[in-house]
C-alpha cells in the first residue's frame, strides 16, 4: 500500500476488487493533500463470476478454498436453477425416473371352460362351452385333446390380476408369468400361448377368446410339475397390462389358437390357482417397469 495513503481511514473495500492504480494530488511544493485522494479499483461483474461458479465445476472447484467463494451460491445460479426446473416442467420433460418389480397375485375364482364335440370345428370353433367352472385348487390352464370316440375336448383357462397400482404413467419393461405345475401331459409337439379373455364367466365367453399371441412356449420339459414355472409375455402382451385396473390373461393351445386339430391323446396343463390354501403357490405376474415424473421433485412447487 502506498504511503500516503497507510496513515489514512480506509472508508471501504469492495469485494473482489483489483488495485489498478492510484492518483494522488500534490502541491506545487510536493506536499501531499490528504483530502484529494482518487484510487481506481476493476471488478469483475458479480453475475459473471456467480454464474461461473455455479455453472463450471472447473470453476467450482478452483475457487473452493478462496475467500471469494463465499457469494458461489448466488441468486444468479439459483435463478438459473429454477428456471431449469420450470422450463423442464413446462414442457413436460421428466425431471425424475423410478424402476420398480413387482409381484401381482392372482385373484380368485379362476375360470376355465370346457367344449367337447365329436368334430374338431364344432369343439374349436363353438359359440357357446359345455361348462364353465370357477373354483378349484387345481385347475386346466388349457386343454386340446384328442379321445378314441372320437371325441375332441378343449379348455379354456384365464386369470386375473389386479394391476392397478402400475399406474397410468408408467412404461411397461418386462412382464414374467408365473404358475406352480402340478399336471402336464404332451403327447404330441405343444406350446402354451397367452392370449386375451373375456371378463365374463357365462357359457357364452367361450368365443370371447383372442387368437393373437401375447408369448407361447413348449410345455415339454419347460412345464415340468412340481415347481414354478415361467413364460414371458411379448410387446403385444405388455401393451394390454392394464395399469390402472384389471389385467385379464387368457390360456389357450396352439393347436388351438393355429387351428389344427390334435392327433392323440392328450395334451393338457395343469395348474395351483389362487383358490389353492395359502399363496406358497399362486400363480402371479412379475412385472418391470419404470414411472418417468416432473412431478416428484421439488420442483413440482413451481
Amino acid at each position: 500500500m502506498p504511503k500516503q495513503i497507510k496513515e489514512l481511514r480506509i472508508d471501504k473495500i469492495t469485494p473482489n476488487s483489483i488495485h489498478h492504480i492510484i492518483e494522488s494530488k500534490f502541491t506545487k511544493k510536493g506536499k501531499f493533500k490528504k483530502d484529494k485522494i482518487t484510487a481506481e479499483f476493476y471488478t469483475r461483474p458479480r453475475f459473471a463470476e456467480a454464474l461461473a461458479f455455479n455453472l463450471s465445476p472447473f470453476c467450482y472447484f478452483q475457487e473452493l478454498r478462496s475467500q471469494k467463494f463465499s457469494w458461489r451460491f448466488s441468486p444468479a445460479g439459483l435463478a438459473y436453477i429454477l428456471l431449469f426446473g420450470l422450463v423442464g416442467k413446462l414442457a413436460g420433460l421428466p425431471l425424475s425416473s423410478i424402476g420398480s418389480i413387482t409381484s401381482y397375485y392372482a385373484q380368485s375364482n379362476t375360470v376355465g371352460w370346457i367344449k367337447e364335440s365329436t368334430t374338431w370345428s364344432g369343439s374349436r370353433n363353438a359359440t357357446n362351452s359345455d361348462a364353465v367352472y370357477t373354483v378349484y385348487t387345481d385347475s386346466y390352464l388349457f386343454e386340446t385333446s384328442y379321445w378314441t370316440t372320437p371325441n375332441y375336448q378343449i379348455v379354456r383357462g384365464r386369470n386375473k390380476f389386479d394391476t392397478s397400482a402400475i399406474g397410468s404413467g408408467a412404461t411397461i419393461t418386462a412382464c414374467t408369468n408365473y404358475w406352480f405345475i402340478s399336471v402336464n401331459y404332451r403327447a404330441e409337439a405343444c406350446k402354451i400361448v397367452l392370449c386375451s379373455s373375456p371378463t365374463g364367466t357365462a357359457t357364452s365367453d367361450y368365443s370371447g377368446f383372442g387368437t393373437t399371441d401375447w408369448g407361447s412356449r413348449d410345455i415339454g420339459t419347460n412345464f415340468a410339475t412340481g415347481a414354478y414355472r415361467s413364460l414371458d409375455m411379448n410387446a403385444t402382451g405388455m401393451e394390454n397390462i392394464n395399469k390402472t385396473g384389471t389385467t385379464y390373461i387368457g390360456y389357450r393351445s396352439d393347436l388351438d389358437i393355429n387351428n389344427t386339430a390334435p392327433t392323440t391323446n392328450r395334451n393338457m396343463l395343469w395348474a395351483k390357482t389362487a383358490d389353492y390354501t395359502g399363496t406358497s403357490e399362486d400363480p402371479y405376474l412379475s412385472v418391470t417397469y419404470t414411472v418417468l415424473s416432473n412431478q416428484s421433485n421439488f420442483f413440482q412447487v413451481l
